[in-house]
């Protein structure tokens, strides 16, 4: 096989999503397609390169294959270390010997990831993904092109055949630990992962299985939990344009605005043009002011007096100075 396919075969090992098709030209040349299916469309996959191929493939050379893609968007990669690069960013790539040529064939994903509006999770990020598991998997490759993520694919329930994706960083992530979660999904341990996790940490530093008493304490420490949320504000120290709003888990918000100015992965739509402009240092963030959640209410009735508490902020300010 080709020593470039080869290396992306190893590169992108445990991602599922590379694919790679092969056209033979005669028993000693072959042309390589490879793509990821997640970020890349396959409609456009086929419509500019696969059809033109296949039907001239006995007309094609090394050195007239780029006349016959017919795609808007199209250059020669010198530099093998850039494959990883086009890949992830929606480009397939096409490879006859060693001449390799990106095609821009990116999927039409035309929504970030959205906050979720129906229901806040506790502990851990408000994205929220709606759209079938191929396409969020995609939403996800779209902001972290690394071909170190990795992912594995397991379904579960006899009757839903529900499909769920592990992902991962290869050169982050503890092997042990990731195989120790593997196989608890495989023998079913986990038996709805859409239910939300008591404490992942509980089973992790090489316990198998928590005693039954220890499990019942975690959940009832679980349940008893206060929710602190508040009012926060996010600030551009450029623009002097702050966003201001009502949040359930004041840490957990703080915590992905840590993690989004750390690899400047812009956390709200809003913010995105100003975060492109002036960078994600230039933002700030700040809690206005905290309250727990009351016995009688639930997180709908939280949520809703949050916002009302953040209008409070907003409502004698100029709009020119709110995102």
């Amino acid at each position: 096989m080709n020593k470039i396919i080869n290396r992306l075969q190893n590169e992108f090992n445990k991602s599922p999503d590379l694919v790679i098709k092969s056209i033979t030209i005669n028993i000693f040349k072959k042309i390589y397609i490879a793509y990821l299916e997640t970020v890349s469309s396959s409609n456009k996959v086929n419509d500019y390169i696969l059809k033109n191929l296949i039907l001239k493939k006995d007309n094609i050379t090394k050195g007239n294959i780029a006349s016959f893609i017919a795609a808007p968007n199209t250059l020669e990669i010198k530099n093998t270390d850039k494959c990883e690069f086009y890949l992830t960013n929606g480009f397939s790539l096409v490879i006859i010997d060693n001449k390799i040529l990106a095609i821009e064939t990116r999927a039409d994903i035309n929504r970030a990831v959205s906050d979720s509006q129906v229901e806040s999770s506790i502990n851990g990020p408000k994205d929220a993904f709606t759209e079938n598991i191929q396409i969020n998997i995609g939403l996800i490759k779209r902001r972290i092109k690394s071909s170190t993520l990795k992912t594995e694919n397991r379904t579960i329930g006899r009757k839903t055949l529900t499909n769920i994706s592990v992902l991962y960083f290869e050169d982050i992530a503890d092997k042990k630990l990731v195989d120790n979660i593997l196989e608890k999904i495989d023998k079913q341990i986990i038996k709805n992962v859409r239910e939300r996790s008591i404490d992942i940490q509980k089973y992790e530093g090489g316990e198998d299985d928590m005693k039954n008493e220890k499990r019942k304490q975690a959940i009832y420490e679980y349940k008893e939990k206060k929710t602190t949320g508040g009012v926060y504000k996010i600030t551009n120290t450029e623009s002097k344009k702050s966003l201001i709003k009502g949040e359930v888990d004041l840490q957990s918000m703080q915590n992905r605005f840590n993690f989004s100015v750390s690899v400047n992965s812009c956390l709200n739509i809003k913010l995105q043009k100003d975060w492109n402009k002036y960078g994600a240092k230039s933002f700030t963030f700040e809690i206005l002011e905290e309250t727990e959640m009351k016995p009688e209410m639930d997180r709908r009735e939280f949520k809703k007096y949050l916002n009302e508490m953040a209008e409070k902020y907003t409502e004698n300010m100029d709009p020119e100075e709110l995102y």
